[in-house]
């Protein structure tokens, strides 16, 4: 029994050693090519470009701060010093993920990352997880570990379209690399994990939240203090604006952020693409003008605006605010406000089909409370603060009057006018 356990177990080490003697370390893949993908309207019309932030810029590890290594380290791989340049336990849940497809498992060295970005790719094989760990293995034979982590640093994606700390540095905060502040270097390693996550222009909380994850990996691993660590995590987390060009640049961030989680980065960037969206440039541009022609003035609040096809649900048109250059928040999509208003077509939708007329008529008090069946009463006012006697519901439709709607709501039923607001 124990030679029929031994013998395939010697013929796979035999195979592992014999491809290790015949295995060259290839030529890196050309990631430092990339180009902008050009974005057209519903009808062909060139509307727009998405592109990479930063191309790859390679610099020597001297010109790399220690404490964005430290954190790199403590983040990707706290054995890097020390280990053969494969992490055996992280082969083989890898191997274990990919026979019985329990999902992705992480644990890959900084070599081995270094190996699936410039040589193998990231197909999800036993065959692909071999030949990385082969060459890394030789890679790290060959190489001193300051040589790989150099290599590894000059090509790791940060999100953006940036490879590499030098094109980071510049696509995040304008600036080179060799001038990142202990926070800023915490934040970039943070990000390598899931770029499209961790980015702060896609979600400032969660990249702060990461950050000081970080902060905390590298106290635990004595890079840094901990009164290191607490001074840097009161830093605000704060990054230049995205590199987004066009007629609706809020728009064109929801597709960049769509396709980046979506497409690798390589072939989105990679020259030659086209994208066609829902967006009608005609009427994008009637949206800006909407927006900037009635809010002109510095003192105007903020405002967006977004046109969708009732039909398909086709986006036609999107203005996130006054002025994406100094406001990136899109008040369409992340903005989460109460409708308001805007609700009031489903009301007026739901009454009518259940038999009222916008002849009918209320009274419309400044302030009114209002009970319906199985909810507690609630009080609301008009926004002038004012009463308006007795009104139509076509007039309290013209004066948008809280206090009709509100009595409309209770005689529809308020769960069919939500039912409607969702089929609207």
């Amino acid at each position: 029994m124990a030679l029929l356990i031994l013998g395939p177990l010697a013929l796979l080490v035999l195979l592992f050693f014999v491809a290790y003697a015949f295995a060259r370390i290839p030529s890196p893949n050309d990631i430092s090519k990339l180009q902008a993908a050009q974005v057209f309207d519903d009808h062909g019309h060139l509307i727009g470009t998405i592109h990479s932030d930063a191309n790859r810029i390679s610099i020597p590890l001297g010109n790399m701060p220690l404490d964005l290594q430290h954190a790199v380290i403590a983040t990707e791989d706290r054995t890097f010093y020390s280990n053969p340049g494969i992490s055996v336990g992280g082969i083989a849940r890898a191997a274990f993920s990919d026979i019985f497809g329990h999902g992705h498992q992480g644990g890959s060295t900084i070599t081995q990352q270094y190996v699936k970005n410039a040589f193998v790719g990231n197909q999800p094989s036993l065959l692909r997880k071999a030949r990385e760990a082969i060459i890394a293995l030789k890679l790290a034979h060959s190489r001193s570990k300051k040589e790989i982590l150099e290599l590894y640093l000059n090509t790791i994606y940060f999100g953006r379209g940036a490879y590499g700390v030098e094109a980071a540095s510049l696509a995040y905060f304008g600036r080179s690399a060799k001038t990142l502040t202990l926070a800023e270097s915490a934040l970039l390693a943070g990000i390598i994990r899931a770029p499209d996550l961790y980015d702060p222009a896609h979600d400032v909380v969660a990249a702060t939240n990461r950050r000081n994850t970080v902060l905390g990996l590298m106290v635990r691993e004595r890079y840094i203090t901990q009164a290191q660590a607490d001074a840097a995590e009161k830093v605000k987390v704060s990054t230049k604006v995205r590199a987004i060009t066009g007629i609706a640049p809020h728009f064109f961030e929801e597709v960049q952020q769509i396709l980046e989680q979506n497409v690798a980065p390589r072939q989105l960037y990679g020259g030659g693409v086209r994208i066609q969206v829902t967006l009608d440039r005609d009427m994008q541009n009637a949206a800006n003008d909407a927006v900037h022609q009635v809010y002109d003035r510095k003192t105007d609040p903020d405002a967006a605006l977004v046109a969708i096809d009732p039909h398909t649900g086709a986006v036609r048109a999107m203005v996130g605010s006054r002025d994406y250059a100094t406001r990136q928040l899109n008040l369409a999509t992340q903005g989460f406000r109460q409708p308001g208003s805007a609700f009031k077509p489903a009301t007026l939708a739901t009454y009518l089909a259940n038999g009222g007329s916008v002849f009918d008529k209320f009274k419309a008090p400044a302030t009114i409370t209002v009970n319906v069946p199985g909810n507690p009463p609630y009080t609301l006012t008009n926004y002038d603060h004012a009463g308006h006697g007795t009104l139509t519901v076509q007039q309290a439709t013209w004066d948008s009057v809280n206090t009709v709607y509100a009595q409309m709501i209770a005689k529809a039923d308020p769960a069919r006018v939500v039912q409607e607001a969702h089929q609207l």
